[in-house]
């Protein structure tokens, strides 16, 4: 049989405590079954990262720079937008530039 603790708890405005019990022994077996599940579903990510532009914009360079890594990678899961930079030539934007850091989960 397991441990069991009572506890009692009194609100404010309540004259009676309610008391409860736990069973300890079935809350460890619980605890230990979902980190076991957890374990299971972590995944392993790895991230690189990519050079991309784009004459239209950023976001089109972004996804350049994910069209251009799934070509070579599976279970692409996510973009980071490092740094955004433009090229500029006669007062205008040129170009639109990313540096992209890109996750994917290993197989």
């Amino acid at each position: 049989m397991g441990k069991r603790l009572l506890c009692s708890l009194k609100f404010i405005n309540d004259i009676h405590p309610i008391t409860f019990s736990i069973n300890f022994t079935r809350w460890k077996q619980e605890r230990t079954e979902n980190q076991i599940n957890k374990e299971k579903f972590m995944a392993t990510l790895k991230v690189i990262e990519i050079l991309s532009q784009s004459e239209k914009s950023w976001e089109d360079a972004a996804n350049e720079a994910i069209i251009k890594a799934s070509k070579s990678l599976n279970n692409i899961k996510s973009v980071y937008i490092k740094e955004m930079e433009a090229k500029v030539e006669n007062n205008r934007i040129t170009e639109y530039r990313i540096n992209a850091k890109i996750s994917f989960e290993l197989d």
